[in-house]
């Protein structure tokens, strides 16, 4: 999948925030993800929102859901406001965070990005 530059910039910023954080962003008594949980975890598309563009109310919300893509938007001035984020992005950057497994998750986020085509290696 070619990535526009945008997409570059919240793939960057994405990665960065899990691979530090090393484990996923779910409840401990499901296999929901969410965009944040507890006092620091926060899924893929969470690590690209601001703590003052974010709302309880995404949890459970898609990231086509608008109040969602404006949250994310929002947090990051440095995209250039003539080119979208896609759907499609979103969605596989999402899923490699939510497929990814808990016992090695870095390797595992990782390979989920070369599956959908986010990063070639």
């Amino acid at each position: 999948m070619k990535l526009n530059a945008n997409e570059e910039i919240i793939l960057a910023r994405s990665m960065a925030g899990l691979l530090k954080q090393d484990k996923k962003s779910q409840t401990s008594t499901s296999a929901l993800c969410r965009y944040r949980y507890g006092n620091s975890l926060k899924c893929a598309i969470g690590h690209c929102i601001d703590d003052e563009f974010y709302d309880e109310e995404f949890e459970g919300q898609t990231t086509g859901n608008l109040d969602v893509y404006n949250a994310l938007i929002k947090s990051n001035s440095n995209l250039n406001p003539e080119i979208t984020l896609s759907a499609v992005f979103l969605k596989k950057l999402q899923n490699s965070h939510d497929q990814a497994d808990d016992q090695d998750f870095q390797q595992s986020f990782k390979l989920n990005l070369i599956y959908y085509g986010l990063v070639t290696e």
